[in-house]
């Protein structure tokens, strides 16, 4: 089974949750709020984890939810690595969804994709 890892976050907070493909529950794996940093720095910060993470093999895909100024941070920061494997971008606030709510939304995002060859099932 494949995993995902959804990104949540403005220059003020993060949350990754992880979840199956196609997603079902999203279970919150890390929260960490930015105490007077720069959203450049936090979002380096949370690139070195999301590459960290992708090396040890914890998930396979990413999609970031995230608000415009933050994106383009997490852009800035992320390695070519973890670049390669963004399914999909969404612009939202960090608080406001729920968790049911953000997985429709990422049911949604990934709906109007193609899957790419990493999430195919293998065939024999």
């Amino acid at each position: 089974m494949k995993t995902l890892c959804l990104v949540l976050g403005d220059g003020v907070r993060a949350k990754l949750y992880l979840t199956s493909y196609p997603p079902r529950e999203l279970k919150l794996i890390y929260h960490q709020a930015n105490f007077g940093g720069s959203a450049s720095d936090f979002a380096g910060g949370l690139c070195k984890r999301l590459g960290a993470d992708l090396r040890a093999g914890k998930f396979d895909a990413l999609v970031l939810m995230a608000s415009h100024e933050f994106l383009l941070a997490l852009d800035r920061c992320m390695d070519e690595g973890c670049r390669r494997q963004v399914l999909g971008k969404l612009v939202v606030g960090a608080e406001q969804f729920t968790e049911q709510e953000l997985a429709v939304r990422l049911q949604d995002l990934l709906a109007s994709r193609p899957l790419p060859a990493n999430l195919l099932p293998k065939t024999q």
